[in-house]
């Protein structure tokens, strides 16, 4: 099975990447018409492989390798730059065109088998920074008009925001750029809605577009605690609870989307917090019905556990125990519930326990930034330990060496 980009690379190579000098406008032509005659052969030999194949992996592995072989040649292309002679670079547009071209034809064409999860060439990634740029403009001249919540505006934003400021070398692939654009298409409509319900809109419309981010989950569960606080007693709050995990659990999903694939669903991650929180206000209310009255609300009296954290702190260096499987509770919620009753701080001798339950799900960046620096703090305590036991095996041996040599000295006054 032949390699037919060689005669397009070696093209290149010969006309642009080592030229010294700019060909005349007949030179030109003739190498515009190179270039063309390169695409189509090659759109028509991929087309005639085709056939070839009795093993239908075998003709995935040969369309991607093709896409692979194609993407890399673009990034060179894209990323040739001739300061001395210009024109060059004028000529090198023209072969990135049809590179670009043969492309999109394996896209359209074998689109069975070609790979989303393949990064996406710098040129398209280039494109599509522009294209996020003019996506965050409208999103929120739109969103001005209406009464959207700012927090979560800014979580959309991010999104956008972090492609368009990504350095050069970290990579998208093209299921990454799928879901920008599903993204911003879907949102569109959604912030044109009536101001009273645009923020539920919005949450469904990107819990529909599994938008997984922490932070969009966090804003999801602020959401529905917010209308937990403003039921009183624990049945009409378990209600509440329940009917979210019922509406939650229905919702369903646009197939294949996902904003972070490695991820679970933002829809799995709800349910495990509502299911988490059902179960402790159920437990509670039992011990409630059970307790005599005096009893109910009761704390040790003593807490095993102080420390200088601050709730908030408290909240995200727990969720970070349980992310690191760290600590593997069968219950997050009583976990969070029996840290509050035996830990104090420095400004609260009294923890409640739905507020540091709050603050294990939902996270600001101040607490973020404080938990880096004190990471970073115990990171250098780390070191401090290597040093330290640097300097005590070096005094055993220095004390061995003084050890053995007295013990010689010793015998050889006995001598």
């Amino acid at each position: 099975m032949r390699y037919v980009l060689e005669r397009l690379e070696l093209s290149f190579d010969q006309h642009v990447k080592n030229q010294n000098q700019i060909p005349d406008h007949e030179q030109t032509q003739i190498i515009l018409g190179e270039i063309n005659a390169e695409k189509e052969m090659i759109k028509s030999y991929l087309k005639q492989e085709v056939f070839t194949f009795q093993e239908e992996k075998r003709l995935e592995l040969f369309v991607q390798q093709y896409q692979s072989a194609l993407i890399r040649l673009a990034n060179e292309v894209f990323n040739f730059n001739n300061k001395d002679l210009p024109a060059l670079n004028a000529l090198a547009e023209n072969y990135l065109q049809a590179i670009t071209d043969l492309l999109f034809f394996i896209e359209n064409y074998f689109t069975r088998y070609f790979n989303l999860n393949e990064q996406i060439p710098d040129s398209y990634k280039y494109i599509m920074q522009a294209k996020c740029k003019q996506y965050t403009k409208a999103i929120s001249k739109t969103a001005s008009t209406t009464s959207v919540c700012p927090e979560l505006l800014k979580i959309i934003l991010k999104v956008f925001n972090d492609f368009i400021k990504a350095s050069s070398q970290k990579n998208y692939t093209y299921t990454q750029i799928i879901y920008l654009k599903k993204l911003y298409a879907e949102l569109a409509d959604s912030f044109n809605s009536p101001d009273e319900n645009c923020n539920q809109i919005i949450l469904d419309k990107l819990l529909y577009l599994n938008f997984n981010s922490a932070e969009f989950v966090s804003k999801y569960v602020q959401h529905i605690l917010s209308q937990v606080a403003e039921v009183s007693s624990l049945k009409d709050q378990l209600e509440l609870l329940a009917w979210w995990s019922k509406t939650i659990k229905q919702t369903a999903l646009k197939p294949g989307m996902a904003l972070c694939s490695n991820s679970i669903t933002a829809q799995a991650q709800l349910i495990g917090w509502l299911q988490d929180e059902i179960h402790f206000l159920e437990k509670k209310n039992q011990l409630t019905l059970l307790m005599p009255t005096a009893v109910v609300g009761h704390r040790i009296k003593n807490p095993a556990l102080k420390t200088d954290f601050s709730v908030k702190q408290l909240g995200l260096f727990i969720r970070l125990m349980v992310d690191e499987k760290i600590l593997q509770p069968l219950n997050q919620t009583e976990l969070v519930n029996q840290i509050a009753s035996l830990t104090t701080t420095d400004n609260q001798e009294v923890i409640s326990a739905h507020s540091l339950r709050r603050h294990y799900y939902t996270i600001d960046e101040h607490t973020k930034d404080k938990m880096k620096a004190r990471l970073i703090s115990m990171m250098n305590q780390i070191k401090k330990y290597n040093n330290m036991l640097l300097f005590f095996t070096t005094s055993f041996y220095e004390l061995n060496f003084d050890f053995i040599y007295y013990s010689n000295y010793l015998s050889f006054i006995s001598f």
